[in-house]
C-alpha cells in the first residue's frame, strides 16, 4: 500500500484574488481525498506572499477539516517557529487541541522561514531564525509530555506552568 498525501500552499494565479474560492476548493479536495483513502492533507503557514501562498492560518483550515473528514491525517507542514511569529506554548496548545478534536489525526512539522517578507514583518532576524526554530523544536515536545514545564535559555524563557491540553 502506498500512502498518498496532499500538500497545500493555497496559492492562486496572478489573475485571481478570490480567497473564498481558493479555500473552498482546497477543502473540497481534502474532503474528497479523505473519501478516497488518502493518508494525509498538509497545509503550510506563510505570510505576506500573495500569489505564492495565502495559507496564513493553517490551524484554522485544519480545524475546519477535522469536522468535515473522518480518517485522513491533518498535517501542519509547517508551523513557523520563530518566537515573534508563533510562541512555542501557543503552538503546543493549538496543535494539541486540534489533535483532540480530530481524534488523534494530527501530523505536525515546524520550520523557520527564509522569506524576508515574513521574517521582517514579524521582527525576526534572519540569522536568528534557525536558532529559534531549533529551540522551539526542543521545547514543544516537552510542553506536550510534561505535567509542568519551565525553560530558561539565552533565547527563550518560560515560567513554571501547566500547559494544557495534551495531544492524544
Amino acid at each position: 500500500m502506498v500512502d498518498i498525501s496532499l500538500f497545500f500552499e493555497v496559492a492562486h494565479d496572478s489573475t485571481s484574488t478570490d480567497h473564498k474560492k481558493m479555500f473552498d476548493e482546497a477543502v473540497e479536495q481534502a474532503v474528497l481525498a479523505d473519501k478516497l483513502g488518502y493518508h494525509a492533507v498538509w497545509f503550510t503557514e506563510h505570510h505576506f506572499l500573495p500569489g505564492f501562498s495565502e495559507s496564513s492560518a493553517p490551524e484554522t483550515i485544519l480545524a475546519y477539516l477535522a469536522g468535515k473528514t473522518e480518517n485522513i491525517r491533518l498535517g501542519h507542514g509547517v508551523t513557523l517557529l520563530p518566537f515573534n511569529i508563533n510562541h512555542p506554548a501557543r503552538v503546543a496548545e493549538r496543535v494539541a487541541t486540534l489533535d483532540i478534536l480530530s481524534g488523534g489525526r494530527v501530523n505536525w512539522g515546524g520550520g523557520r522561514s527564509i522569506a524576508l517578507a515574513e521574517l521582517g514583518a514579524f521582527g525576526v532576524e534572519a540569522e536568528q531564525s534557525r536558532a529559534e526554530w531549533e529551540e522551539a523544536l526542543r521545547v514543544i515536545p516537552r510542553l506536550w509530555t510534561q505535567d509542568r514545564f519551565e525553560w530558561k535559555s539565552g533565547l527563550f524563557e518560560f515560567p513554571d506552568r501547566c500547559v494544557t491540553p495534551k495531544p492524544l
